[in-house]
């Protein structure tokens, strides 16, 4: 196919395309996307460099027609073989620098940018500024640490909310599941209410004044977790403890009118309205802590941009890519994060290996079946007429 005269043809040239992106997953952790042929350069002699395949014609209708062909079918590829299912998303980058005038230049790119232009208004829609000197700047990986820790817990409040009597389960195996999903949060006050559960759930195994004891020591756990005063204005501190203490002593008195083992039921449906309310004030509060957070990470963040625009000459800037990740996704083997520049770099070598970061994700690290020092987790990004040549394709043109 032709390289196209105008970017106006590249959807005509999309629409034209009859195969589709090809997903090949072999020893559970290569992950084989093949791109239809047509898309990629053929002719050695083009110097296929980044500024190409960014700024021309020809290069931009590759680096577009490549993604469009990702993003068929919403950004869902499915292995053929197994049938899993994976979601892929790309996400900006940023060009960080200094015009020739030695302004700050913090440029979000996408794939119709065109070159920045020195001192225009979009090549400096942001200007970080250093912070003042004496002012602490925030650890950057304790706050991507808090930000991580926290939405794990929202994530699982969110699981809670739809059914907060699951911590009642009389089965045993589904309380033990649940009780691993909410210790991996690390969120004490979401422990304490697991606690609580478990001990509600064991009402028939022990006397009366054992499971009161239980509970009252659980519900004490669970309200003391709550009272995380560090993300609270001093006004509310006093209002938030006076409103806790009457929750608990709330509980604590109808416990001590009913018979785990005669009034089960009714402990089960006055147990389901605590949690969720619990459950519901949990989540308020670290909507506020994360929403704290984000903001000490975009100050770090503004901070570092700062430094290195510093460092660099007037008319300079240099890219800041982020790291391509597998991240895990609800009805999906995994998300697949790329960036238009990883897909450049496909477009340029005609396929392209990239190293799945999966170490902050148990499941999904399991799923991918970890890290093998023999056969690294890997992605290889190819066209047809190169895939059907590498030893795996000839193996399965052999099978059909």
């Amino acid at each position: 196919m032709a390289f196209s005269s105008s970017l106006d043809a590249v959807y005509a040239d999309a629409d034209a395309m009859t195969d589709a992106l090809t997903l090949v997953i072999r020893d559970g952790n290569q992950f084989w996307f093949v791109l239809p042929d047509g898309i990629l350069p053929k002719n050695p002699d083009i110097d296929v460099s980044i500024p190409y395949l960014r700024f021309t014609t020809e290069g931009r209708r590759a680096n577009m027609l490549t993604r469009m062909v990702f993003m068929s079918n919403n950004g869902v590829a499915r292995d053929e073989g197994t049938g899993k299912k994976l979601l892929i998303e790309f996400r900006p980058c940023v060009l960080v620098g200094r015009s020739k005038e030695g302004h700050a230049l913090v440029q979000q790119v996408s794939d119709l940018d065109t070159p920045p232009k020195p001192g225009g208004a979009a090549s400096e829609a942001r200007k970080p500024s250093p912070e003042p000197e004496g002012v602490q700047i925030p650890d950057i990986g304790e706050l991507l640490a808090g930000l991580q820790e926290t939405r794990k817990s929202l994530e699982t409040i969110d699981t809670l909310l739809e059914a907060p009597d699951s911590l009642l389960d009389p089965d045993e195996s589904k309380r033990k599941h649940l009780q691993t999903m909410i210790v991996a949060t690390k969120d004490k006050a979401l422990i304490g209410l697991g606690q609580l559960g478990d001990v509600l759930t064991r009402g028939g195994e022990q006397s009366l004044e054992e499971w009161r004891e239980g509970v009252s020591q659980a519900l004490s756990a669970t309200i003391e977790a709550m009272l995380s005063f560090d993300d609270m204005a001093e006004h509310l501190r006093e209002s938030k403890r006076r409103e806790m203490e009457l929750l608990r002593q709330s509980i604590e008195s109808y416990f001590a009118t009913i018979d785990p083992k005669a009034d089960f039921d009714a402990c089960r449906k006055f147990s389901t309205g605590v949690n969720q309310l619990i459950l519901e004030d949990r989540k308020e509060t670290l909507e506020i802590k994360f929403g704290r957070l984000e903001k000490k990470v975009e100050s770090s963040y503004d901070y570092i941009i700062s430094s290195m625009q510093q460092m660099l000459g007037k008319g300079v800037s240099m890219p800041l890519i982020p790291s391509p990740a597998a991240e895990p996704a609800q009805g999906y083997m995994a998300k697949f994060v790329f960036n238009m520049v990883h897909v450049v770099m496909a477009v340029r070598f005609g396929g392209l290996s990239i190293t799945l970061d999966t170490g902050n994700y148990p499941r999904l690290y399991g799923e991918l079946k970890g890290w093998d020092e023999m056969l690294a987790p890997r992605v290889h990004i190819v066209d047809r007429r190169r895939f059907e040549a590498t030893k795996l394709g000839k193996k399965l043109a052999s099978f059909n």
